[in-house]
């Protein structure tokens, strides 16, 4: 891999182009998910990464496609997911893509193509973290609609899997380490105001302040 991995975006495409300077211009930008909802510019972020990079798909854009493929269905959650999403900042996409229909339509059909993680012999690149009380393959192959998916997984993982995880969601940067070292990274740090990346193989981390929040 020569990626530079991005944290939640969440709408912010200025705050992206400002981190993405910062790391090494050879390497392939890669998004944890989370590209959408919150900031304003949701709409700039999901063609960024289409045209761009790679990504893997985030509960938010979970959320979205919900919203627009299959409204008013309840999925689990405890509540509607349509209402789930407009409620978690899916207002500012909304907003983002208003008399845009076309470039809707592609960044939906661009969103269902996209896998739940990405991997190589060294690292898994995921949304969520793999659930630790889960055996890992089982992990990696929950359907993305269950709350224990490497999508919906709210449980830090806690143990050293085969290969090195790194993912968001959690909304605070953390290294989870043991005797050997470092074993995953959470690079959502939105709870304390930065969009971080990190950039693989090397492992180097870098951070952007978020701009105009």
């Amino acid at each position: 891999m020569n990626y530079n991995v991005i944290g939640d975006i969440q709408g912010e495409y200025q705050t992206l182009l400002a981190l993405l300077e910062q790391m090494p211009k050879d390497a392939i930008p890669v998004s944890l998910g989370d590209m959408t909802d919150r900031g304003p510019d949701s709409d700039l972020v999901v063609e960024f990464f289409k045209k761009n990079g790679k990504a893997v798909l985030g509960n938010h854009e979970h959320m979205m496609m919900d919203f627009y493929r299959k409204p008013n269905i309840d999925r689990g959650y405890g509540t509607k997911m349509d209402h789930s999403w407009t409620y978690n900042g899916g207002g500012k996409t909304l907003l983002s893509y208003i008399n845009k229909s076309a470039l809707l339509k592609e960044h939906l059909e661009w969103l269902e193509t996209l896998p739940s993680y990405i991997e190589d012999d060294n690292f898994l690149l995921s949304h969520a973290p793999l659930n630790p009380y889960i055996e890992f393959e089982k992990a990696l192959d929950l359907n993305p609609c269950n709350q224990d998916s490497i999508i919906w997984n709210r449980d830090d993982t806690l143990t050293r899997k085969p290969k090195i995880q790194i993912y968001g969601h959690n909304a605070r940067y953390k290294e989870h380490s043991d005797e050997q070292g470092i074993f995953a990274y959470c690079i959502d740090n939105v709870g304390r105001g930065d969009l971080c990346g990190i950039h693989l193989p090397t492992m180097k981390v870098y951070r952007q302040p978020r701009i105009g929040i």
